[in-house]
């Protein structure tokens, strides 16, 4: 029993810590599953159909993540200058 106290403990904390994210956010630990523990991915997955969103809501929100990961992370990175 001991188990199931802490366990739930963790996951409401985990959506007392994620709730008030932004959609954007909670998709991009669903689209990097493996940077997360697996509770983290369950609960922003549950958060995510909590807020009932529109399928095409949710869609645009995977696009600004995938648009993310594709732009350079360096504020120095010039696309004129690389060879």
């Amino acid at each position: 029993m001991r188990f199931i106290f802490i366990f739930q403990t963790y996951t409401m904390s985990l959506i007392e810590r994620y709730q008030n994210n932004p959609l954007t956010e909670l998709v991009k630990i669903v689209e990097s599953a493996r940077d997360y523990q697996p509770e983290a991915v369950e609960t922003a997955k549950q958060i995510i159909r909590d807020r009932k969103l529109d399928q095409a809501d949710i869609l645009k929100a995977s696009r600004e993540v995938i648009s993310e990961k594709s732009m350079p992370t360096s504020k120095h990175f010039h696309p004129s200058t690389t060879s």
